[in-house]
């Protein structure tokens, strides 16, 4: 099951990177353009 989990997680990492860093700059209460920078940067 956790492999499984795993392989879901690789596929989507990208995605769920991104919306990670934009709750993450929310959170630091950051722009939504800083973010947008760090996806680039990811």
């Amino acid at each position: 099951m956790w492999q499984n989990r795993i392989r879901r997680a690789r596929r989507i990492r990208r995605r769920y990177s991104f919306t990670a860093a934009v709750e993450y700059a929310a959170m630091m209460g950051k722009s939504k353009s800083d973010a947008r920078q760090q996806r680039g940067d990811v």
